[in-house]
Parts: structure tokens; C-alpha cells; sequence
């Protein structure tokens, strides 16, 4: 048990940290542009390091998922056959559950970004064309950006984490 909450624990702690990197963009841009051998631009080593923060993520997920088994005397059971409709005893199943049909939960934001095979799914965000014409980007101004998304359900998922152990502990 104690291995599973470390495990969940290191995959939070290292999205955090890559988020911070990213969210600091002169010390960034001078990193990419010192390493860059002209191919890698400074909005690739961004997707970069906001695509390892969603990695780090998915292994938290998956180790909190195991962690929460770990809870329940119920047989282990995966989020995805819980999603098509199985019966569910665990309540922190039946909580990650109703989080997901929250289009808006942290949850759902996760799960959007991490497929069911486990790969991580790239932003549908507005790229940049690489054309001699200047086009113009449309970007939809109420969209969130990518490392807000990110902040966001690192902390929601860290706050979920904390309260279900401290639950957990109660009992």
C-alpha cells in the first residue's frame, strides 16, 4: 500500500514540477535555444514538457486506480470496465465515476488526454502553420491553454488524493 500511494505521489509530484518549468518561459526559452540544433523550436520543448506532465499523470492515475483497490475488499477492478455500467461497492470508484460524467471535472479532463490504451492524446489546440504566407491563427479566447488544464487537475487530483486517504485513514 505503501508502495502504490508513493508511486501515485511521484507521478503528481513530477507533473507539478514539469508545469512549473513550462510556466517558466525566459529560463525555458534560453534552455531550448542553447540545446536546439536549429530543429527544435521553443513551442516544441513546450509541447514537450506539457506532453511529460500528462505521462506523469497517467502513472499517477494508474497507481492511484490500484491504490483505491487497495482500499476495497471487492476484486480489483479497472476504471474502464467501472465506465460501462459494473456494479461498484468502493465509494472512491463510485465518486471517480460520477467525476467522469462531469464534463468539466478534473476527471474527465484526465481521462480526455489520457486514451484508453494509456497513450497520451495531443492538444487539439490551435498550431502554428508552417507556410511562406503569414495565416492567421483563430484561437477561441474562452478555451483554456494547455498548462492551465494541466494546473488545474494537478491540483483537483492532489486535493481528491488527499481526502480519500485522509477518509481512508478514519475508517
Amino acid at each position: 500500500m505503501v508502495e502504490l500511494s508513493q508511486q501515485t505521489n511521484a507521478g503528481l509530484f513530477h507533473a507539478q514540477r514539469m508545469v512549473a518549468l513550462a510556466s517558466a518561459p525566459t529560463a525555458l526559452v534560453d534552455t531550448a535555444n542553447s540545446v536546439s540544433s536549429g530543429d527544435t523550436t521553443a513551442s516544441e520543448f513546450y509541447g514537450s514538457l506539457e506532453y511529460a506532465a500528462w505521462q506523469c499523470l497517467k502513472t499517477a492515475w494508474l497507481s492511484w486506480l490500484a491504490e483505491v483497490n487497495a482500499f476495497s475488499s471487492e476484486a480489483n477492478v479497472s476504471f474502464e470496465s467501472l465506465k460501462s455500467g459494473g456494479q461498484v461497492n468502493n465509494p472512491n470508484m463510485v465518486h471517480l465515476i460520477n467525476l467522469n460524467l462531469e464534463p468539466s471535472s478534473w476527471v474527465s479532463q484526465l481521462l480526455r488526454r489520457v486514451g484508453e490504451d494509456g497513450s497520451v492524446l495531443l492538444s487539439t489546440a490551435a498550431k502554428s502553420v508552417a507556410s511562406p504566407v503569414n495565416a492567421l491563427s483563430l484561437v477561441d479566447l474562452d478555451k483554456q491553454s494547455e498548462l492551465d488544464v494541466l494546473t488545474i487537475v494537478i491540483a483537483e487530483f492532489k486535493q481528491h488524493v488527499q481526502s480519500a486517504r485522509a477518509q481512508q485513514q478514519e475508517w
